[in-house]
């Protein structure tokens, strides 16, 4: 009888190797599902400028978009301006939820969501925007621009999508 006193190198190396293909697969898996949560948020902040648009361009009336980050969300208010200039919210919707999300000027890099806000008006007349830029303040009272939104950088964790904003042709489009 033979006396076993432990693992052969070859049963070793069978283990290291599953060990390394379970490994890689989780890495990438995990990996795939952050670049999808990044592309949704992307999604989600262009599907809040086509109902704003949409609703621009069908009803009557001026309206607004800002996307703001309050706490770990990040929000989507849409408004009804007034011929007086005065902002009423209409419609409000989370479009991502999380420490890990992050949005900032591509461009430049100088501005992101939490000190300022994104503030979006269609103009009905030419199809452009007579506002696409990041803010200060408050919308609904008083606040400052700072500068231009070109193009918007959507993050979470490491992975980014994009979105280009023209102020004044109103297109917008997200990177593949």
């Amino acid at each position: 009888m033979k006396n076993n006193k432990g693992f052969s190198l070859i049963e070793v190396v069978v283990v290291i190797a599953l060990l390394g293909i379970v490994t890689f697969l989780s890495v990438n898996m995990m990996a795939s599902a952050n670049r999808s949560k990044a592309r949704q948020f992307a999604s989600n902040v262009k599907n809040a400028i086509d109902e704003m648009k949409s609703d621009g361009t069908s009803k009557a009336g001026r309206y607004a978009l800002t996307i703001t980050k309050s706490g770990n969300s990040i929000i989507a208010t849409e408004y009804k301006v007034s011929d007086s200039g005065v902002y009423t919210a209409i419609d409000q919707e989370v479009i991502a939820k999380g420490s890990n999300y992050t949005l900032k000027e591509g461009a430049s890099g100088s501005y992101s969501l939490g000190t300022n806000f994104i503030a979006f008006e269609f103009n009905k007349g030419d199809g452009s925007f007579d506002m696409a830029n990041w803010c200060t303040g408050d919308i609904t009272s008083s606040y400052g621009v700072v500068g231009e939104v070109e193009e918007l950088v959507m993050s979470y964790k490491t992975n980014s999508k994009r979105v280009y904003v023209s102020k004044i042709t109103g297109k917008y489009y997200m990177d593949k």
